[in-house]
């Protein structure tokens, strides 16, 4: 039998990063075209991640999908497909900062190119979350 090839490092950091998205997640803060986002129902909802599926409570746009990313680019992409939910269909490519405890995110419209920065500004049009895991 021949043996496996070895994990190369991106796909190490991929497999850790998706461990460590593992969980649930609440909405903390959403920022949309720079504007801060409070009077939404999607703040305090819930998201629960496991290898690279989610599902999400935020009410009223409830979710699943699945999630695509790269620790390895700077910064880290994650590219968030949409499989049930008013959004089906759709993809939104993001970068992200995770930690124990939190995960900041920032996407872009559909259509739109990869955020570089996580800024949320008018001309922009991005979109900024953070996330604390519960």
């Amino acid at each position: 039998l021949k043996s496996k090839p070895s994990e190369s490092p991106k796909e190490k950091a991929i497999r850790e990063d998706l461990a460590r998205f593992g969980g649930t997640w609440v909405f903390q803060e959403l920022v949309i075209s720079g504007e801060v986002i409070s009077h939404t129902g999607l703040i305090g909802n819930r998201m629960h991640l496991k290898g690279d599926r989610f599902d999400s409570e935020a009410v009223p746009r409830s979710s699943t999908g699945y999630i695509k990313i790269d620790p390895s680019q700077t910064p880290k992409t994650m590219d968030i497909i949409f499989l049930g939910g008013d959004r089906k269909g759709s993809t939104l490519l993001g970068i992200y900062e995770l930690s124990d405890s939190s995960y900041r995110l920032c996407t872009s419209r559909p259509g739109e190119p990869r955020p570089t920065s996580f800024e949320s500004t008018a001309e922009n049009r991005q979109a900024v979350q953070i996330m604390v895991r519960e």
